[in-house]
């Protein structure tokens, strides 16, 4: 006759009194206004800033096209505040994204996000009339600050 044991595990878990918490230091409040244009060619970068900017209170279009995203901008130039792109992407850089959507409308705020450090990019970036130059990754707090920053300011890139 086999015996079987059971191996049982107790933990106990601690949780917080309601309303004993204070916001996390560093949360930004729910509110971002404006309509960002997000374009990255890696579909899952593009869905996480969207679902990231979303949650500020942006209204976001994501898109994986360079050339599906200029398209989109210029049929509505003024229905957008700000355009993130990322700088590598196949047939269309975000830097040449940039150019384009500046002779479309040279008053647009538009950011390059990306995750490639080329040392020229930040002189290329600012010739192109790219406000901000963000490296991937970004915390949440990193990408709204620059956000807010990008489009209460609208100066060049500093």
């Amino acid at each position: 006759m086999e015996s079987t044991f059971c191996r049982c595990s107790t933990r106990t878990v601690f949780l917080p009194e309601p309303g004993s918490c204070s916001t996390t230091e560093g949360a930004l409040p729910r509110s971002g206004k404006g309509h960002i244009l997000v374009v990255d060619d890696d579909p899952a970068i593009a869905e996480m800033t969207k679902a990231m900017l979303e949650r500020m209170g942006y209204r976001v279009t994501a898109l994986t096209d360079g050339s599906e995203a200029l398209e989109v901008f210029t049929r509505d130039p003024d229905g957008f505040n700000l355009v993130l792109t990322d700088q590598t992407m196949p047939e269309m850089t975000g830097i040449a994204l940039a150019k384009e959507v500046l002779a479309v409308k040279n008053d647009v705020s538009v950011m390059l996000y990306t995750g490639y450090g080329e040392s020229s990019l930040p002189e290329k970036a600012k010739e192109a009339g790219i406000r901000e130059l963000m490296m991937k990754p970004a915390t949440r707090e990193e990408m709204g600050e620059a956000v807010r920053r990008v489009l209460e300011q609208g100066k060049d890139m500093t």
